[in-house]
């Protein structure tokens, strides 16, 4: 399972890590996978582990993501991965 950039954070010994939003995120990361069958993050075919986890980490702390161009979704399915997958913690719903 891939980890928010807040969780990431805390790994490395920096940030002042993370609430209850995080499982708000892994459902995000959750519906994305389960709609489309690929991972919202993804790195390219690295040469080695280390740099392909290097990407991954770099991938997540951007925070972007793109919907897949070929997959149908209603606004409203939209909007709640948006929402689940958004970067800041403070700006996901807090179920």
């Amino acid at each position: 399972m891939m980890m928010p950039f807040e969780q990431l954070q805390r790994r490395w010994g920096v940030g002042g890590g993370y609430n209850h939003k995080i499982d708000v995120w892994a459902l995000g990361i959750i519906f994305f996978h389960l709609l489309t069958g690929m991972y919202v993050f993804r790195a390219s075919r690295a040469k080695d582990y280390s740099a392909a986890m290097k990407e991954l980490c770099y991938n997540i702390k951007k925070g972007e993501w793109e919907w897949p161009k070929n997959i149908e979704i209603s606004i409203q399915g939209f909007h709640l991965l948006n929402r689940t997958l958004e970067f800041n913690p403070a700006k996901r719903p807090s179920w």
